[in-house]
């Protein structure tokens, strides 16, 4: 004779065992499966913060870039207090009381600031780029390839108008005013380029920090485990499961005590 009923909870007690170990495993990642998310929601969310990442790298960039246009600001910064020396140099010589010698005098200390100039310029570098032999670096600022050009300074006798810059004579004292004056309004052409580079360098890192906590948050509610939604859930299937295994202990016992009876 069949004895049937008396233990048919089986599926029940599976199917919350299996609940219960699928909640406790995402609590324990913190990310949500296929098995309670639909697997478009896990991709658009990975996406999300795909993208969040590449944000993260190209404000790298942005910050690298902000350093380097920094260092060739303060380079230029220094070719600014020299060429303003060279210009207080040549009023100095320029004036007719003065001698052949004292001139040369004058010049002598011209023509050191000019060479550590050209120094300068030769060595100036940034993570092992010359930063001031004119021309721009382009330099990638967001996950979707877009990208900024920022520009390098140029430190050249030629391109500053002081070749052949010589306070040895009144008549070169004058012509070396005037060139003093073209460098100065130079270099402060370059600055003006510089700084802005820098602004829009700092615009776009505060941007890119603006939109990368944005995907980070939109993706993570895609794919991240709601914490208390989750702990409500794993309490749920343990209930259900305890009570599955109660209730299947109970009717394995009346089974047994049933069997026992036939006998």
């Amino acid at each position: 004779m069949a004895i049937q009923g008396i233990n048919n909870n089986m599926p029940q007690l599976q199917t919350a065992q299996k609940d219960l170990q699928m909640w406790i495993k995402e609590l324990g990642s913190g990310k949500k499966s296929f098995q309670t998310t639909s697997p478009a929601t896990l991709m658009i969310g990975q996406r999300l913060l795909n993208n969040a990442a590449g944000t993260s790298m190209a404000n790298m960039n942005v910050n690298f870039a902000n350093s380097r246009s920094q260092t060739v600001e303060s380079y230029l910064g220094n070719a600014s207090d020299v060429t303003s020396r060279l210009k207080e140099l040549s009023v100095q010589a320029a004036n007719g009381m003065l001698t052949d010698n004292d001139r040369e005098a004058i010049n002598a200390e011209a023509q050191e600031l000019l060479e550590h100039m050209d120094e300068t310029f030769r060595n100036a570098n940034f993570n092992g780029q010359k930063i001031l032999q004119g021309g721009s670096e382009s330099v990638a600022v967001s996950s979707d390839g877009s990208s900024l050009e920022i520009h390098n300074g140029d430190l050249s006798r030629a391109t500053l108008g002081l070749e052949g810059f010589d306070l040895s004579t009144q008549e070169g004292a004058n012509a070396a005013l005037e060139a003093a004056d073209g460098a100065i309004d130079a270099l402060g052409s370059q600055r003006a380029q510089i700084g802005s580079d820098i602004r829009i360098l700092d615009e776009r890192f505060d941007a890119n920090m603006d939109y990368e906590a944005a995907l980070r948050e939109a993706g993570s509610r895609q794919v991240d485990v709601d914490y208390a939604f989750g702990a409500t859930q794993q309490a749920s299937a343990s209930i259900q499961a305890q009570v599955a295994t109660a209730v299947s202990a109970q009717g394995n016992q009346l089974a047994g005590s049933m069997i026992s009876g036939l006998v």
